[in-house]
């Protein structure tokens, strides 16, 4: 091949056969892990027995404590949403009632 068209041609005729494969098998492109996931799609109807996670029994009482339910936020990041905030905000406490003393339930 010493002519630059001769290449030229070959090299067009290979991007042709690239794209006409690509046609057919559109997923062949993408990364070996993504045709991977697609190839397993189909079988994973359920997920793996693994991947159930069952709460511990206490975490049923309160579900809102499960790892999956509530991520865990840092406490400086969501001040405002703490209940004892969101009470003071919404002024249905004295103004100067300490946040420590107002507790749903008392202590045993």
């Amino acid at each position: 091949l010493r002519h630059p068209q001769q290449r030229q041609r070959l090299r067009h005729q290979r991007r042709i056969l690239l794209l006409r494969h690509r046609l057919v098998a559109p997923h062949r492109h993408r990364l070996r892990h993504q045709r991977r996931v697609l190839l397993l799609r189909h079988r994973l109807v359920v997920p793996h027995r693994h991947r159930l996670v069952v709460p511990h029994r206490h975490r049923l009482v309160a579900p809102h404590r499960h790892r999956l339910v509530a991520p865990h936020r840092h406490r400086l990041v969501a001040l405002h949403q703490h209940r004892l905030v969101a009470l003071h905000q919404h002024r249905l406490v004295a103004p100067h009632q300490p946040l420590h003393t107002l507790r749903r339930r008392p202590k045993r």
